[in-house]
């Protein structure tokens, strides 16, 4: 066992450390945040096998370092077996080369971007009103 001087330092160390990977992947921890958030208010909507297939296609988007650390990238859903992703429309297209990794997941056939309109926008008979 290690002394207690010796436990508090490393203590901090990995707490410092843990931190700062946050910080530095914080686009993929809040989509991993959206996706908790969601699955918790959803669990008798989602089944068990859908719940796995997004988790599996989110891990996809983390283990691609691309992916993981673009702010173009906003949410993904999965809807059967289609994932979408949601963006902002800046540089998606220079990501579409790297989806390869989320249609390899098992269960995924097609993958697709979408652009997302601002939450404060809504779109009615086709018009756009702020």
């Amino acid at each position: 066992m290690l002394p207690k001087f010796v436990m508090r330092r490393i203590r901090w160390g990995v707490l410092f450390a843990f931190v700062g990977a946050i910080i530095a992947n914080r686009h993929d921890a809040q989509r991993w945040w959206r996706f908790i958030v969601r699955s918790a208010r959803s669990r008798a909507e989602i089944g068990t096998p859908a719940w796995r297939t997004e988790a599996r296609a989110r891990l996809a988007v983390t283990m691609e370092p691309n992916l993981r650390r673009s702010p173009a990238v906003q949410d993904m859903v999965v809807e059967g077996n289609e994932v979408v992703v949601f963006t902002d429309g800046s540089d998606w297209p220079t990501l579409v080369p790297h989806l390869g990794a989320v249609q390899r997941v098992k269960g995924v056939t097609t993958v697709r971007c979408v652009e997302r309109i601002d939450e404060s926008d809504a779109i009615v008979d086709g018009v756009l009103v702020d």
